[in-house]
């Protein structure tokens, strides 16, 4: 992830080994980045430093899924029992 100032300047790179960031979000004192593995990756917004890695169990079904309400079922129950990490709101 490239970071730049208001000017367009850099500021500096956040990457992370083996990790293709694949969204971005921003509150008043963290950036928040999200993986193709369903993590989120929360930084300092003043510092950069890494704050904590949650993990999410929102994720992208493959096309075979979708219309398949049994099975959407099934992983949605399941996905309810693995859920880990505080909630978004406690980030």
């Amino acid at each position: 992830m490239l970071i730049l100032d208001y000017e367009g300047e850099f500021v500096t790179c956040i990457s992370v080994p083996g990790v293709f960031f694949s969204t971005i979000g921003i509150t008043n004192d963290k950036i928040l980045l999200g993986t193709d593995r369903g993590i989120i990756h929360a930084y300092s917004l003043s510092t950069l430093q890494l704050l904590n890695q949650i993990p999410h169990q929102m994720a992208l079904l493959p096309s075979s899924m979708l219309n398949k309400k049994e099975r959407y079922e099934r992983i949605s129950k399941e996905a309810a029992l693995l859920q880990v990490g505080p909630s978004v709101k406690e980030i």
